[in-house]
């Protein structure tokens, strides 16, 4: 008589049918789920969308004249030019951000740590996909939004050796990307000279850079020809960033940027590089223009128009670095 129970076999053939059914439904769950997740991520990026049209309706009344940038990082929303965030109820996205732009448009693409919701500024539908965050920011966020600043240095990081400096009887160079400047002569350095400075008459201007000098009497200036504004003087051994914004004065006959030494003897060696001016007046009207540690702040965040187009890089403290 046969005991009661199961045998090896059947056993075996019971966990081999658990097997096949676990096989089929758990892709199909997994696929729900996915699929779950991208929709409630869809659903926050429209969310988010809806929010920044409730902000441009106040812009209206406001008369804004430029973008509005809102940032993502580790979960934290920041923005400038105002600083102000979006009274935003959803989900925050980890990383990413959005863009309302002064016509009411809105760029979007923000990244949750899997997924990426992307939404093109000429377009209505958000798209979701998996995307690596440098790439959900650089190829889709920045590529669709326009440069917030326009820097009025040329070749301010040297990518085309010494053109549009002017350097006088000192020796230049470019070096690993960076102009270094040698001489003897008194004030020696480089300067670059700012077309148009008839424009910025009254306007007050940004002006950074990083530099490095093997003398603590060197200093980095704003000369409109009439008063000058000092930046800054170089650390000895180390790159650091310098920046100040000054008044263009009204009655100015010419504009430029200088480094220079004010030594009058023996060899100075002058190294700096990213080189930015920036016009704050024209960019956020007069009355509004940001104080310098705002606009540390935000070129910390974003991203400038250079000779080379916009690149999806921000100024630190130690210099340009990829987001």
């Amino acid at each position: 008589m046969r005991n009661k129970g199961f045998t090896l076999i059947e056993l075996l053939a019971v966990i081999i049918i658990l097997a096949v059914i676990a096989l089929i439904t758990v892709p199909a769950v997994m696929s729900v789920v996915s699929d779950a997740k991208q929709s409630a991520f869809k659903d926050s990026a429209y969310g988010l969308i809806k929010t920044a049209d409730a902000e441009y309706v106040q812009d209206t009344f406001e008369d804004s004249t430029i973008d509005k940038f809102f940032l993502f990082t580790n979960g934290v929303m920041t923005s400038y030019p105002s600083g102000s965030t979006l009274d935003y109820k959803g989900s925050t996205p980890l990383d990413g951000g959005l863009v309302l732009h002064s016509d009411g448009t809105v760029t979007v693409a923000i990244h949750d740590g899997t997924y990426c919701a992307t939404k093109t500024r000429y377009v209505s539908e958000v798209t979701v996909s998996t995307m690596t965050k440098a790439n959900c920011n650089n190829e889709i966020f920045y590529s669709q939004a326009s440069a917030p600043f326009s820097n009025l240095i040329i070749n301010g990081n040297f990518n085309n050796g010494t053109n549009g400096w002017l350097t006088g009887t000192a020796i230049t160079n470019v070096v690993d990307g960076k102009l270094v400047s040698k001489s003897t002569e008194i004030h020696g350095g480089a300067t670059q000279n700012i077309a148009n400075y008839s424009d910025y008459k009254t306007h007050k201007m940004y002006f950074t850079c990083m530099v490095k000098s093997d003398t603590a009497s060197l200093y980095v200036a704003f000369n409109d020809g009439v008063s000058q504004t000092l930046i800054g003087y170089a650390d000895v051994n180390n790159f650091q960033k310098l920046s100040s914004i000054g008044l263009v004065d009204n009655n100015a006959t010419d504009l430029f940027f200088k480094v220079q030494d004010q030594r009058d003897s023996e060899w100075t060696e002058i190294y700096f590089d990213d080189v930015i001016t920036l016009d704050l007046t024209s960019t956020f009207g007069a009355g509004n223009e940001p104080t310098i540690a705002q606009m540390d702040h935000n070129l910390n965040k974003v991203w400038i128009d250079t000779a080379n187009g916009n690149i999806p890089k921000r100024f630190t403290a130690g210099g340009w670095a990829s987001f």
